[in-house]
């Protein structure tokens, strides 16, 4: 029997220096304190600049889910507080969203698929603790027993106000300890402030990126789809000659009820240039709600007792929507488009020194 003590919260490391600082440092400077204490507690868990691995079983092809929830505009209510608006999903209709949610993603694990992503604001806001704490549990049990990997959406955060995309694993990050399923947090880049979405943005913009042995994945929150320094990151991490690791797919969950069809364009744009699968999924408001490329291409809806010879999408239910792509097919676009890049592209992405010859002005 071990006689070593167990660690209280009053005895934690992070408790003692706190301790040790305040008997030596002036009191009055105690406020400051706590606010670079809660600065940097919020800077670590909201986009931490960092290869996110995880280990799974693998597939020969990539099984990708596209998630179009019926939620709308008449499900929420705006809350403006300390300069920022956010919209916070109605007390009566997150029981109903929560079983449709929790629905559709039963049904995406009962097809396969392993990497899912569910539309931008999907995700009821987590106001009710103990409401929310259940929802969260339900949704692991279908994590775990599917082995899959849920980008829930995303909500409004009511305090702290991120626009927070919820990412489910079924195992937690590699060298992390304990088992079972995680939930990690990943914020929106940038605020839609022309249809009044004024969040709160990440002071570190960095590319994030998740490594799964179904394929590794970034996740570009509507209007991140549209900031070019990182469509320009993800051509170099991409460029077939480059030595980092590659990003298999791009999500894009929206909430778009006027400008659907101008975002699928981008994300073909998005595609093309990084030489990458990008899956467009938008609120059932509009049309498109699910738009999905490789290397530009979109991939092609096909029957839903069709088989999937190289890359296709078919049509789960009205809300879902699987698409396949076998990784040879795949790699094979990727080398082909990223080997087409012209001189303009290589040479913005960082491959080559320069259009010109610099002048020499100690001539």
């Amino acid at each position: 029997m071990s006689t070593r003590k167990s660690s209280s919260p009053e005895n934690s490391p992070r408790d003692r220096v706190n301790k040790t600082s305040e008997e030596r440092i002036p009191r009055a400077w105690f406020k400051e304190l706590d606010i670079l204490r809660r600065i940097l507690d919020g800077s670590g868990v909201v986009n931490k600049p960092q290869i996110m691995p995880f280990g799974v079983k693998g597939s020969p092809s990539l099984h990708v889910t596209t998630v179009s929830t019926s939620i709308s505009m008449s499900d929420f209510d705006e809350v403006s507080k300390r300069g920022y608006k956010i919209y916070i999903v109605k007390e009566k209709h997150r029981p109903k969203l929560r079983k449709e949610f929790l629905t559709q993603l039963e049904k995406a694990a009962e097809v396969g698929a392993k990497l899912v992503c569910f539309n931008e604001l999907a995700y009821p806001t987590p106001v009710d603790r103990a409401q929310d704490k259940k929802f969260q549990e339900q949704i692991k049990e279908i994590v775990a027993a599917a082995e899959l990997f849920l980008i829930a959406g995303s909500y409004h955060h009511p305090t702290n106000f991120y626009n927070i995309s919820p990412i489910f694993s079924p195992v937690p990050l590699r060298g992390e300890a304990g088992r079972g399923p995680r939930v990690y947090s990943h914020a929106k880049l940038t605020s839609a402030v022309r249809v009044e979405e004024m969040i709160r943005i990440p002071s570190d913009r960095n590319l994030r990126y998740y490594e799964t042995q179904f394929g590794s994945f970034t996740i570009l929150i509507c209007l991140d789809a549209y900031d070019p320094a990182l469509v320009l990151r993800l051509m170099r991490m991409n460029y077939q000659f480059n030595e980092e690791n590659k990003v298999d797919v791009v999500f894009v969950p929206s909430f778009n009820v006027e400008k659907g069809l101008s975002q699928a364009k981008a994300c073909r744009d998005l595609s093309y240039a990084t030489g990458s699968l990008v899956a467009y999924v938008n609120c059932a408001a509009t049309e498109p709600r699910h738009a999905v490329y490789l290397a530009g291409h979109e991939l092609p809806v096909v029957k839903k007792d069709d088989p999937v010879s190289t890359f296709g999408s078919k049509a789960v239910n009205t809300h879902t929507m699987l698409h396949e792509v076998s990784y040879d097919f795949y790699h094979k676009c990727r080398t082909d488009r990223t080997d087409e890049y012209n001189p303009i592209f290589t040479y913005l992405i960082g491959q080559k020194r320069g259009l010109r010859k610099e002048l020499d002005l100690l001539r």
